[in-house]
């Protein structure tokens, strides 16, 4: 016989036959797969690319493994890696592992198909079975004028962790961002997801001075290369309902190394955020005053579950009036290049003080933006109404009126409202309903009072819009209200 048979035991044949159809599946399925992942992906992108006003930028789409790399290698990261070698003797090995750990950790892995065909829908979804939505523009001729090379960076206030996702949802027809994300979210799955959504996880208190250089490399990176980002200058979210000073971490990282004259423009756009029913509003207030909640993730997982039953299993009018509105108004463009050449300066030419003493005044001008357009609800006008005068008793009527005259006192100020604009009766009735739910209003009698137990939440809410009573700086002279872009 030309061959001889040849007996093998039956485990060394299923071995052989497992590792064939490996090599079948990585050598020709897989390679298939990808092939046709790869054109779908890329049709989706071309198709999303035609709607945007900001188009995905290539960095975006370059693989992650790539991007790592590149980070891991930029100069002045090396150049920090070899002042943390010498300042703690460590082998350079060991120090390059360290720094390839940062970049893992910080570059995203963004994905046009998951953001667009899914993580859009849930962000629209959550955000509509929450909230009734408001959004408003302060000036769109200005927004469209946008150079759509130039680098866009969303600069907000922080209310809540909805922030994010009513965004997203909102900015969504417009570009996609890019959020600094908390180590808060970096849970099984969720920190998947987040990266998808080309967000890049910070390390907040971290001190290194190695990982912070990663960070900032990172950020110039993306911001020199055009990507669209979403930055809270704040730092956090806000303890007390009012607007924070502003870090400048962030800016500094966008700003330092930036050559007016060379590098593409930088627009900023201030966004302001507010909600009727802030969903963490209790565990804010208990943060700002240092009582942190020791929830263990499943603890965690269990609460939103049943928040999630709970929330859901009414009907849809009904879950909205729980919460109220939840409102996003986008205000006047800030080019860094405008901002410089009145100025004179080039970030890139000033030294350290110099950059942060611009810099801080490039803050202060935002954060008056984002005061600015800071939506004024109706839950925060109550709050508002009510605070100041703690012991009133107020009608429905009474309380109409006095929201009224709110009104045209913020109007007076320069708030952009219109006489139009101020909240109708049945808007009313639902605020007080809404209130009253939640224990910061008591009803007796047909009469309505602040619940002196829950003065501390109510005074939260009044904040949002206590500095357009307390005097402010950033008054538009046009007074041209924001458009209902709805």
């Amino acid at each position: 016989m030309l061959f001889d048979p040849v007996t093998l035991p039956l485990w060394q044949l299923l071995v052989l036959a497992g590792i064939a159809v490996i090599f079948l599946i990585e050598k020709l399925f897989v390679p298939s797969v990808r092939w046709v992942l790869r054109r779908k992906v890329n049709r989706v992108i071309t198709e999303i690319n035609e709607h945007l006003q900001i188009e995905i930028r290539p960095f975006q789409l370059t693989k992650r493994r790539v991007l790592i790399d590149r980070l891991a290698f930029d100069p002045p990261v090396l150049e920090a890696l070899e002042a943390h070698v010498n300042e703690h003797q460590m082998p350079r090995e060991v120090a390059q592992e360290e720094v390839r750990k940062y970049a893992k950790e910080i570059v995203p892995a963004f994905n046009a198909f998951v953001y667009y065909r899914f993580i859009y829908r849930l962000c629209r979804f959550v955000c509509r079975q929450l909230y009734r939505i408001r959004v408003g523009v302060a000036d769109e001729n200005d927004i469209r004028g946008i150079d759509k090379d130039a680098t866009v960076v969303f600069v907000m206030n922080h209310r809540s962790n909805v922030d994010y996702m009513l965004v997203a949802y909102l900015a969504s027809r417009q570009t996609t961002l890019s959020y600094a994300a908390g180590e808060w979210a970096k849970v099984f799955l969720l920190q998947s997801l987040i990266r998808a959504m080309g967000a890049f996880f910070v390390r907040r208190n971290s001190r290194n001075p190695l990982y912070r250089k990663v960070l900032e490399r990172y950020v110039h990176m993306a911001t020199r290369e055009g990507v669209c980002q979403a930055v809270f200058p704040e730092g956090g979210l806000t303890k007390t309902g009012a607007l924070a000073p502003p870090k400048l971490g962030f800016l500094d990282y966008m700003l330092r190394g930036y050559d007016t004259h060379k590098d593409r423009d930088i627009v900023f756009i201030p966004v302001g955020i507010n909600y009727d029913k802030v969903l963490e509003d209790q565990v804010q207030i208990n943060a700002g005053k240092g009582i942190r909640a020791s929830r263990s993730l499943a603890g965690w997982v269990l609460s939103v579950t049943k928040f999630i039953a709970v929330h859901f299993s009414k009907p849809k009018t009904e879950r909205r009036d729980l919460f109220g509105y939840a409102s996003v108004n986008f205000g006047h463009t800030v080019s860094a290049q405008a901002f410089a050449r009145h100025h004179g300066i080039n970030f890139v030419n000033l030294d350290k003080e110099k950059r942060f003493e611009y810099t801080a005044m490039l803050a202060e001008k935002l954060m008056n933006g984002i005061g600015y357009v800071t939506p004024i609800l109706p839950a925060p006008l109550l709050a508002e109404l009510f605070i100041r005068d703690p012991g009133a008793k107020f009608s429905e009527n009474q309380v109409i009126i006095e929201v009224h005259k709110l009104v045209d006192t913020l109007i007076e100020k320069g708030a952009p409202m219109r006489a139009a604009e101020k909240p109708a009766r049945r808007t009313v009735e639902k605020t007080l309903a809404l209130m009253s739910h939640y224990g910061l209003l008591k009803r007796s009698d047909g009469y309505y009072s602040l619940n002196a137990e829950r003065r501390e939440i109510a005074e939260y809410y009044a904040q949002s819009i206590r500095h357009w009573f307390d005097g402010i700086d950033h008054i538009d002279p046009n007074n041209r209200g924001l458009a209902d872009a709805a």
